[in-house]
């Protein structure tokens, strides 16, 4: 893992410069960053599979003879599938945070390190899975209720998980500054969820590589957005 000669600068520019930014940074440290994803990916996925298989052919789902022991296996999986959602939320939160701290080293001009990057997401661990689980349940609701909402939800929320990690900031703090730093930069918020949104739904149909695919979606998003934050910072520094 090479160490950048220089500090990358914050994007200042126009939305080609920042996405431009955002994959030479990816690029550059790759391996790294895909080693971040699956510390994550890997364990939640094979977990979630043998919990399916295990609640679909407990319950005869797939045999089509339901009876008393099915009925246990399938209560048994479903128990499973619950648990693995709840370690995915935390996963999810540990990685992003994993993710955000790499990005912001190496734009900073240091080396992205797998270790270092966990072991300040795990500092933070609390805040990081308390806003993922409130956001979470903000875009979950709005896209029940209505999509926009929803949509709406994660726009203004999306910067939660940066406040965190590049300003120490509590849970309603984050909150805050995420909603009024989004304002600043609605442009490349919205770019980068359609990128992001677009690549996960074409490789989601390809079975294998679809799931090795956000290894470096996932990556890229949060780099991007990392940058896009502190273009957010430079615009208004005391937000």
């Amino acid at each position: 893992m090479a160490t950048p000669k220089s500090q990358t600068p914050v994007p200042s520019g126009d939305l080609g410069q920042l996405l431009s930014t955002s994959f030479n940074l990816l690029l550059a440290q790759i391996g790294p960053y895909i080693l971040i994803s699956l510390i994550v990916l890997i364990p939640v996925g094979l977990v979630y599979m043998l919990a399916m298989a295990f609640g679909l052919l407990g319950g005869g789902l797939l045999t089509g003879q339901p009876n008393l022991e099915a009925l246990v296996g399938t209560a048994t999986g479903v128990g499973l599938i619950i648990s693995v959602s709840v370690i995915g939320l935390i996963g999810q939160a540990l990685m992003a945070g994993a993710l955000i701290h790499a990005a912001n080293s190496q734009a900073s001009g240091g080396k992205v390190s797998v270790g270092e990057a966990y072991k300040a997401s795990l500092a933070k661990a609390g805040t990081l899975i308390i806003l993922f689980l409130v956001v979470g349940i903000a875009v979950g609701v709005g896209s029940i209720l209505l999509v926009l909402p929803g949509l709406a939800a994660f726009f203004f929320f999306c910067l939660t998980p940066m406040a965190v990690m590049l300003d120490n900031d509590g849970v309603g703090q984050a909150l805050g500054r995420s909603v009024k730093l989004a304002l600043k930069i609605p442009v490349e918020i919205i770019v980068i969820g359609v990128i992001t949104f677009v690549l996960s739904f074409i490789f989601a149909f390809i079975p294998f590589i679809g799931a090795l695919a956000s290894c470096v979606i996932m990556p890229w998003a949060f780099i991007a957005l990392t940058l896009a934050y502190k273009k957010a910072q430079e615009a208004a520094p005391a937000a």
